[in-house]
């Protein structure tokens, strides 16, 4: 089941960096709850660990996707697929890309920018970095889409049911336009979109894996904020509402 949101485009000017995909994807296929370590459990040590350094290798990248059960599809600008073999490697994608450019692979290198003016490789194949990897993809003009496990695609901005909120708390930045809504209190009791004193909460995790709640009021919009919670209001949170993985808007939502 994927999410009902945009996906970004990795050729444009806002992109993700490979960790902020992989939690993500963590988020979207899992559906789980916790904070970014307790979702990295759920893999091996050293990858975690790299994802929470932010120098994920691109190997190890293609072998999360798996581990997932989910597929890294390329676009060409025309929305076409980019034929490759199953992924296995950052080696064997690069050369199908070269394969379907039809041209060496040591061109492919030059073209996006891992050549210097010596004519060497300045990068280590088995040692690159999965961002860079994803960089060098965007400079083919392609596009990066990734799909479940059911052949849907995977969105990483989730929009929540409550109108945008941007602000600070405890010192950071929070916009819930730019992160994953995991659940809210509008229509808890199945018929008001609002509780008896006119507000509602919803839990997001923007994508370095902080959680917040924005505050809505029906009557009184000016006193909306965000608010970065601890995993006890997590939890608590998802406890009493479920997550939009599990128990979907539609079906807390009156029909209309």
């Amino acid at each position: 089941m994927g999410y009902d949101i945009a996906n970004r485009d990795m050729t444009g000017g806002e992109t993700m960096t490979a960790e902020e995909i992989f939690k993500g994807i963590m988020i979207a296929v899992d559906g789980n709850v916790g904070d970014v370590s307790e979702h990295l459990g759920y893999i091996r040590y050293w990858l975690a660990k790299t994802i929470l350094a932010g120098k994920l290798k691109a190997d190890a990248f293609i072998a999360a996707i798996a581990y997932y059960n989910c597929e890294m599809i390329l676009l060409d600008k025309a929305g076409n697929v980019v034929p490759h073999r199953a992924l296995t490697d950052s080696e064997a994608l690069i050369a199908d890309l070269a394969a379907w450019r039809e041209k060496p692979v040591e061109e492919l290198y030059q073209d996006v920018g891992w050549v210097n003016s010596n004519g060497k490789l300045n990068v280590r194949i088995k040692e690159l970095r999965a961002n860079d990897l994803l960089a060098a993809i965007g400079k083919l003009g392609l596009r990066v889409e990734y799909k479940d496990n059911n052949g849907d695609v995977i969105r990483f901005i989730t929009p929540g049911h409550g109108r945008r909120l941007k602000g600070y708390s405890d010192e950071m930045t929070f916009d819930t336009s730019k992160s994953v809504a995991v659940c809210n209190s509008f229509y808890a009791d199945g018929v008001n979109e609002y509780d008896e004193n006119g507000e509602a909460v919803e839990l997001y995790m923007d994508l370095q894996g902080r959680y917040f709640i924005a505050e809505y009021h029906r009557d009184a919009p000016e006193k909306d904020r965000v608010r970065a919670v601890q995993m006890g209001i997590v939890r608590a949170l998802v406890n009493e509402y479920g997550t939009n993985k599990v128990k979907k808007k539609s079906e807390k939502s009156p029909s209309k």
